[in-house]
């Protein structure tokens, strides 16, 4: 039992006031610490209306509504992964050696994203981190598979 309740997720009530000054939003551990805080706010009533659904409650001077709280880290997708350049060295003979053969089966190796991620840090290294790549030098053009435009 003690393994569920730690590995539900944690929740926080947040509170907007709407009419307030200060103290705009606050953020309470359970629903509990609200209701002992603001008595005028029934505890069954909001919890009733908050676990339906999971919508929010709200009136003309506040919002309120449960939010999950985030302990690990959010997953980033692949594309934005950060890449970093690193130097392989390999020691081999000047006879045998075609590097653009190893270059190629190196890179054939690799998983897709982590191509792509080296083309656009290589690119952006030549371009300026800055600036925007130039668009009016590609080229649009179709092309022809079998005959067929």
């Amino acid at each position: 039992m003690k393994n569920a309740i730690q590995n539900r997720p944690r929740r926080v009530v947040v509170v907007q006031w709407k009419k307030r000054t200060n103290r705009l939003i606050e953020v309470f551990s359970n629903l509990l610490l609200f209701t002992k805080s603001y008595p005028k706010y029934n505890y069954n009533t909001l919890n009733n209306y908050l676990s339906k659904a999971k919508t929010v409650y709200e009136n003309e001077e506040v919002r309120i509504e449960r939010k999950q709280v985030l302990t690990q880290p959010i997953p980033t997708p692949a594309a934005q992964t950060s890449f970093r350049m690193e130097r392989v060295i390999r020691k081999t003979t000047v006879h045998g050696y075609d590097e653009k053969t190893e270059d190629l089966s190196y890179w054939l190796s690799r998983p897709a994203t982590e191509r792509l991620a080296a083309v656009t840090f290589i690119s952006m290294g030549a371009a300026g981190w800055k600036r925007k790549m130039d668009r009016t030098v590609i080229q649009i053009s179709k092309m022809k598979h079998d005959g067929i435009e």
